[in-house]
C-alpha cells in the first residue's frame, strides 16, 4: 500500500476517534449541566450526541425529557411518549456492554421505560381535562405502548365532551369542574375572505359550538362506540346538522370529501351538486350569478344567494363589472335574505300589503328557488306572531298561484313538491285560530316541580298529551318530558330521550295528528 494511502487511512481513523472522543465529552457535560439544573444549556450538547455510537440512545432520551420539562404540553407529551416507547425497544436490542453504559447514566431500558410511563400518565390526565379529537387519533397511533384497556377513559372523555361539555361522563359533577377543554378556533373573517371558496357559513358561525366537521367525521367513523346513551341525541343533531358544520370550517372544493363522509345525506342527491361545487368554489360573481339564474331549482340555492351577498363584500372590484340585469338579481337576492333576518327579528322594513306585494313580485320574477319559497313561510309567520291573521290568510291567497308544485329532481324537496300542501296546513291552521280565538294560560300544577324550571308545553289529541322542557336549577340541564291524560288524572312526566336534544331545547309546536314536532336548541330548529 502506498505512503500517501496509509497516512489517508490513518488521519480517517485519527478523525474517527476525535469526533468520537469530543461527541463522548459532550454526553457528560451535558449530564453535569442536567445535575446543576440547567436544562437549556445541556440541550445543545445533547443534540450533539445523539449520533454517538455507545451514548446516543441516553442523548436522545435526555433530550427528549428535558425539552418537554421547559415546555411541557399535550403535544409535546404525545411526541415524547412515542419516541421513549421505541427507544424502550431499540435499547432492548442494544449489546449488553453498552447498556452497561447507559445504565451507569441511569439511561437504561428499565429508566426509560419508567420515564415513559410517568409522562403517559401525565398526559392521560391532560387528554381527560382538555383533549382533542386529533390529539386522541394521534394517542391512539401508539396504543400498543399502553396495556389494553388502558385509554378507555380518555376516548369516553374526550369524545363526549367534543359533542357535548357539560354533559357528565362518569357521574360526577367534578368532571364539569376539571374539564378545561376550548371551543374550536373558527375562522376568522380574514381568512373566510382571503381563503378562496370559503362558505358564507363560517362567518355566522356560533362561537361556542364545541364540535368541529374533523371531530364529527373522526367520532362518527372511528369511536361511535365511545358515545354516552346521553349524548345519542346531541350526536344525532350534529349529524343532522353536518352540511352546516362542514361549510363552517372547509371550503367548497372539498365538496366531494362531504359526499363521501355523508353518503346519506339529501343535500349530496341534489341534482345539481357537483355543478354548484364549480359555481360556489370559484369565487366569481358573475358565474355565482350564471348558475343562479340558470338553476333555479337547486336546493343549494341558499347557499348560492349567500355566497352571492358575501363576495359583494369579499370583491366590491367585482360588483363594478356587474351588468345591470345582474346588479338588479344581487338587489333582489338582498332583499330576499334581508326579509327573512327581519321576520326572524319580527321586523319588517315595508307595511303588510306592500310586503306581500314585494314577496309576490319575486316568487314570480325567481320561480322555483328555494329562497324565495323560504321567504314566503317567513312572511306568513311574521304575520302570524304579530298576531296579524287577515294579513297572513291574505298573503296566503297572494302567493298560492304563483308557487307551482313540480318534480325537478330524483331526490324531491318540500320547496319543489310540497308548497301547495304547505299553503293548505297553514290555512287550516288559520282557520281553527279563528274558531277558538285565544284561549287563557292556566298553570299546570300537575307538572310543575320546586327544583326546576318548566317551560315549552305543546299538547295535541285535544290536550290529552303533553310535551314540555324540564331544566334544573343547579346544574343546568334540561330535557323534554311527556305526560298524557288518562282516567286517574295526569301520568308522571317521563323524560323522551330522542327529543332531549341540547340542554336549550324547547318544544315549539306540534302537528294535528301527534307525528311531527318542531324543537328549538343551539339557535336551530329541529
Amino acid at each position: 500500500m502506498p505512503f500517501y494511502y496509509k497516512t489517508l487511512s490513518r488521519l480517517a481513523v485519527a478523525t474517527f476517534l476525535l469526533a468520537t472522543l469530543f461527541a463522548c465529552g459532550n454526553f457528560p457535560k451535558a449530564m453535569k449541566l442536567l445535575d446543576q439544573g440547567k436544562a437549556k444549556e445541556a440541550l445543545p450538547l445533547l443534540e450533539k450526541s445523539k449520533d454517538h455510537p455507545v451514548y446516543g440512545p441516553g442523548a436522545v432520551y435526555y433530550h427528549s425529557v428535558a425539552s418537554l420539562n421547559l415546555a411541557p404540553s399535550i403535544e409535546k407529551k404525545l411526541e415524547v411518549n412515542d419516541l421513549l416507547c421505541s427507544l424502550v425497544d431499540d435499547i432492548n436490542k442494544l449489546p449488553r456492554k453498552q447498556q452497561i453504559k447507559l445504565a451507569r447514566h441511569k439511561a437504561s431500558r428499565g429508566d426509560v421505560a419508567k420515564q415513559r410511563r410517568i409522562i403517559a400518565e401525565g398526559l392521560k390526565q391532560d387528554m381527560m381535562r382538555e383533549g382533542t379529537i386529533p390529539q386522541l387519533q394521534q394517542l391512539d397511533t401508539e396504543a400498543s405502548c399502553f396495556r389494553e384497556g388502558e385509554l378507555d377513559s380518555v376516548r369516553k372523555v374526550v369524545v363526549n365532551k367534543r359533542i357535548s361539555p357539560q354533559r357528565v361522563v362518569f357521574g360526577k359533577e367534578k368532571d364539569l369542574v376539571e374539564w378545561k377543554g376550548l371551543p374550536p378556533k373558527l375562522p376568522t373573517q380574514e381568512e373566510v375572505y382571503t381563503t378562496q371558496g370559503r362558505s358564507a357559513v363560517a362567518l355566522a358561525a356560533k362561537s361556542w359550538q364545541p364540535i368541529t366537521y374533523h371531530d364529527l367525521v373522526t367520532i362518527r367513523k372511528q369511536y361511535p362506540d365511545q358515545v354516552l346513551p346521553a349524548n345519542y341525541s346531541q350526536f344525532w343533531a350534529y349529524q343532522s346538522e353536518s352540511w352546516d358544520i362542514f361549510q363552517q370550517f372547509r371550503t367548497f372544493s372539498e365538496m366531494p370529501t362531504y359526499k363521501e363522509d355523508f353518503p346519506s345525506d339529501k343535500i349530496i342527491h341534489d341534482c345539481w351538486y357537483d355543478e354548484a361545487q364549480t359555481a360556489l368554489q370559484s369565487d366569481d360573481l358573475s358565474t355565482i350569478l350564471s348558475f343562479h339564474n340558470s338553476t333555479p331549482h337547486t336546493a343549494l340555492d341558499v347557499e348560492v344567494c349567500n355566497q352571492v351577498l358575501l363576495l359583494t363584500r369579499k370583491a366590491p372590484d367585482q360588483v363594478k363589472e356587474l351588468s345591470g340585469g345582474e346588479l338588479k338579481r344581487v338587489l333582489d337576492i338582498r332583499t330576499m335574505l334581508l326579509l327573512q333576518v327581519q321576520h326572524f327579528n319580527c321586523t319588517s322594513e315595508f307595511d303588510s300589503l306592500e310586503l306581500i306585494t314585494v314577496v309576490k313580485d319575486l316568487a314570480t320574477e325567481y320561480p322555483g328557488h328555494r329562497t324565495v319559497f323560504d321567504l314566503a313561510l317567513s312572511t306568513l309567520h311574521y304575520f302570524t306572531i304579530q298576531e296579524q291573521y287577515d294579513m297572513a290568510e291574505l298573503a296566503l291567497k297572494t302567493f298560492s298561484p304563483v308557487f307551482e308544485d313540480a318534480e325537478r329532481c330524483a331526490e324531491s324537496w318540500y320547496f319543489q313538491i310540497s308548497k301547495q300542501k304547505y299553503f293548505e296546513d297553514y290555512q287550516k291552521l288559520l282557520d281553527r285560530i279563528k274558531k277558538f280565538g285565544k284561549q287563557p294560560a292556566t298553570a299546570l300544577h300537575h307538572l310543575n316541580t320546586p327544583d326546576n324550571d318548566e317551560y315549552g308545553l305543546v299538547a295535541y289529541g285535544e290536550g290529552k298529551e303533553v310535551f314540555f322542557t324540564r331544566r334544573n336549577h343547579i346544574s343546568k340541564a334540561a330535557a323534554v318530558y311527556k305526560s298524557r291524560l288518562t282516567d286517574k288524572g295526569w301520568s308522571k312526566p317521563v323524560k323522551v330521550d330522542k327529543l332531549s336534544i341540547g340542554n336549550d331545547v324547547v318544544p315549539l309546536s306540534m302537528s294535528e295528528d301527534g307525528r311531527t314536532m318542531l324543537l328549538r336548541s343551539e339557535g336551530q330548529i329541529f
